[in-house]
């Protein structure tokens, strides 16, 4: 009995360090605009608090490890700002599905998204190819692989 939740115990831990992700990158890493603005200007709040993201505006931004980021309002900026890491996009804001299945930075559709255990991941979403539903049809092992890829691209 004790082997076995030492075992759960160890395997838990190690998947959590696994998904963990360290945002301290630098700015070639993260998917900006030429003016060093994030996921096209939307809002990183709306992607948890609203059934479709909202474009930010300029006048509410903050600055985070060399991005720009644009709110709706005041109270989005504020909820940013005291906790980044909370609200950041994984992998940098690339495309989860390219950074998975290819280990490649693709850009995306900022409206081509999917939140997961308050994690939030961005997809490209072209005409022919929307990699959003690709990812949503083998997610667990999609997102293991990219966690892994992450890592070995951002190097």
């Amino acid at each position: 009995m004790k082997k076995s939740t030492l075992t759960l115990l160890f395997f838990l831990l190690t998947t959590a360090s696994l998904w963990s992700q360290n945002y301290d990158t630098s700015t070639t890493d993260l998917n900006l605009s030429k003016n060093k603005v994030a996921i096209d200007g939307y809002d990183l709040i709306t992607y948890l608090t609203q059934e479709e993201p909202s474009e930010g505006s300029k006048e509410w931004q903050s600055n985070f490890n060399g991005a720009r980021y644009y709110f709706i309002n005041e109270a989005n900026k504020l909820k940013f700002d005291a906790n980044p890491n909370k609200f950041l996009p994984e992998f940098g804001g690339w495309c989860a599905y390219a950074v998975g299945a290819h280990s490649k930075k693709v850009g995306i559709d900022p409206e081509s998204f999917t939140v997961e255990e308050g994690k939030l991941y961005l997809f490209y979403n072209g005409v022919f190819n929307d990699t959003r539903e690709k990812w949503l049809n083998n997610h667990e092992a999609l997102k293991s692989k990219a966690y892994s890829n992450w890592k070995k691209i951002i190097q």
